[in-house]
């Protein structure tokens, strides 16, 4: 075989191989997620059941809403038709990728005396379950919006009563196309908006 065939031959080889070679035009997808940012939430707003606030509280199930529940981030259109973005795409499963958020701005809150993981096996005073609602980014009207609806509820751990319960929506603007600052500040404005009602 012809040396100088060989020699590019064995570069493209070697790139395949390595992970780090794109073929053709092929875009790749970004992988995006959702932080506890410094937030009013962590300052301001009513307590939790701010007579008696549970002394512990343990993150419970996080449920994600279909067709919100996927990892590529879906769109909303003008026409009311939704879509799945493959390029632009949530770091895991938005129902796991909660978690972490939730527990970090329950606990900055300062609403509960403490807040445990949901794979302690400690019994908690009370249990914060999460079901979100609208997790979409929202382009049916002008410009791009991080659109986020939730509801808290905290449950006994005893009775297994729900003993508060709150919603709430936001919307942040995403027009920068930095999707994990705008998903994380509609995700705790939703959340502060849902434990201020939790009274």
């Amino acid at each position: 075989m012809n040396r100088r065939i060989l020699i590019p031959f064995a570069v493209v080889a070697l790139a395949a191989l390595s992970g780090c070679f794109s073929f053709g035009s092929k875009k790749v997808a970004k992988l995006w997620t959702v932080d506890c940012p410094g937030h009013p939430i962590l300052t301001v707003g009513p307590r939790v059941n701010e007579t008696t606030p549970p002394k512990t509280v343990r993150i419970g199930s996080v449920s994600v809403a279909a067709p919100w529940d996927c990892d590529n981030i879906v769109v909303r259109r003008a026409d009311g038709s939704v879509a799945r973005d493959p390029y632009n795409k949530f770091a895991a499963q938005p129902a796991a990728l909660l978690k972490g958020p939730l527990m970090a701005l329950a606990a900055s809150e300062g609403a509960f005396g403490r807040v445990m993981p949901g794979a302690t096996a400690a019994s908690p005073d009370a249990i914060l379950e999460l079901t979100v609602t609208d997790l979409s980014l929202d382009c049916s009207g002008n410009g791009r919006k991080a659109s986020v609806a939730l509801s808290a509820a905290l449950v006994s751990g005893a009775g297994r009563k729900v003993i508060a319960d709150g919603s709430g929506d936001a919307r942040a603007d995403a027009s920068s196309g930095d999707y994990t600052a705008a998903f994380s500040e509609a995700f705790s404005s939703a959340l502060k908006s849902a434990f201020s009602k939790m009274k």
